[in-house]
């Protein structure tokens, strides 16, 4: 199959499509013979494996050394979804999208043995989500969680830290992990092992580098961040709208 889809991506690149929807359909075909997969999960349960036909909201590229990614992405997703996946010199990373989510987000991978999970009914606003993985590491984004723009996960480096006595690598990568029902502001950076609970609500710019697992519905803020606020709760209406409903309850 991977043949089939080199044979066509070479025999159409030449070809200077105006529509839209044809550039993203050769990109498709580039991420397919790279030895890259795409599996989508429709609305009947069925898991398709690399279609021609992808979801609307999806849009994929590669560049560089890119092969044996995987993109797991169910069909049902908000009107006005759009997911742009860049992969530049990314190898073996898993990325699953679940279902329900209102995502407008362009995501660049780079790096080897990461896996990203988006779970279900997050909206993401116009972010630009930059994931390095280095070494096996993981990217979990839980449910019901609202993100505005500018946001970073952060788990690695593209460079050795060494220890000049004994030579061993001293800036390995680290998890990220945000929980359930939380309002990340503006131009957050989640760095390696940052950890955020549950209904918290991360302030404006906070670069976020350790576990706050433990302290839900609590404002997390500043650099390094810190919990500023405990026993707090959120809503997603204005505060002069504001009619008693919290966010996700």
């Amino acid at each position: 199959m991977n043949r089939i889809y080199r044979f066509l991506y070479h025999l159409l690149k030449f070809i200077p499509f105006k529509s839209k929807k044809m550039r993203n359909f050769l990109q498709v075909l580039r991420f397919y013979y790279k030895g890259n997969d795409l599996i989508v999960l429709s609305n009947d349960g069925r898991k398709i494996k690399n279609p021609i036909k992808i979801p609307k909201c999806l849009q994929i590229q590669t560049y560089l050394n890119t092969h044996n990614n995987k993109i797991v992405i169910a069909e049902n997703q908000k009107t006005g979804s759009c997911i742009k996946l860049n992969f530049y010199n990314a190898n073996s990373i898993n990325i699953e999208i679940g279902e329900n989510n209102m995502l407008c987000m362009t995501v660049t991978i780079q790096g080897k043995n990461g896996h990203a999970v988006i779970g279900n009914n997050n909206y993401i606003c116009q972010s630009t989500v930059y994931l390095y993985c280095s070494g096996k590491t993981t990217f979990n984004i839980g449910n019901n969680n609202l993100f505005s723009d500018g946001i970073v996960l952060w788990a690695g480096e593209g460079h050795c830290v060494i220890n000049p006595v004994d030579k061993s690598v001293t800036n390995m990568g680290g998890n990220i992990t945000i929980g359930n029902n939380n309002w990340v502001c503006q131009n957050v950076c989640f760095l390696k092992r940052a950890k955020i609970g549950n209904g918290c609500i991360v302030g404006y710019g906070a670069v976020v580098g350790t576990d706050f697992s433990k302290n839900d519905n609590c404002v997390i803020a500043g650099n390094p961040a810190v919990v500023t606020k405990s026993n707090v709760q959120w809503s997603n209406q204005a505060p002069w709208e504001y009619n008693g409903k919290i966010y996700m309850e």
